[in-house]
């Protein structure tokens, strides 16, 4: 089953692209979309900002981030926690690429359990594999479950998330938009776009 881009992104969707690491069918008591509806959410202000006229704007619901146009100074930049020191950052992402011909969209969403613990559910026996996993690209609804995901399937997502990323290359654009950053055990791993040009936050 090849992995897909959809616009408009749902659970479904992100249970194929990750090869059901997310499911939010398999949730314990039933369907729980809350992997994906926080990030969507964000996505939704977002677009209703823009259709009223505010071209430049930043979402933050709780930490799962829209944004829209340009950031101040440029590019949004989403500084990302260090799950170890959760007053410094373990790095700084641009959101999204202002000049993009499908428009200036961006989504970052981070799952962990610096903050929460028991929240989300490892498919098996076996506990999540990574400790903290941020995701960049142009849905932040998607982004919110993919992050949730690679949590759950650390670097052994890799393959389904470099497939999944593969997707969003075009002829105009020879670069994919979607990127990762897993902690796992004490590594940093980097996935898509985010394989390089990260600046580590101090």
């Amino acid at each position: 089953m090849k992995p897909r881009c959809s616009a408009s992104s749902t659970p479904s969707s992100a249970r194929q692209i990750t090869c059901g690491a997310f499911d939010a069918g398999k949730a314990p008591g039933g369907f729980d979309p809350s992997g994906y509806v926080k990030g969507w959410g964000a996505g939704r202000i977002a677009d209703t900002a823009v259709e009223y006229g505010l071209g430049d704007i930043c979402v933050n619901a709780a930490g799962d981030i829209a944004t829209r146009g340009r950031g101040p100074t440029g590019p949004w930049r989403i500084g990302i926690e260090n799950p170890d020191a959760p007053a410094s950052l373990c790095a700084i992402l641009d959101s999204g690429d202002p000049n993009d011909l499908d428009g200036a969209r961006g989504g970052v969403a981070t799952s962990g359990f610096s903050r929460q613990d028991g929240h989300v559910t490892a498919r098996g026996p076996a506990p999540a594999k990574a400790r903290q996993a941020t995701v960049v690209g142009p849905d932040a609804g998607l982004a919110d479950a993919i992050a949730t995901a690679l949590l759950i399937d650390g670097r052994e997502g890799a393959q389904w998330f470099a497939a999944f990323a593969r997707t969003d290359i075009r002829g105009y654009r020879p670069v994919t938009r979607w990127g990762a950053i897993l902690v796992e055990g004490d590594s940093l791993i980097r996935l898509g776009s985010c394989a390089e040009g990260i600046a580590a936050g101090g």
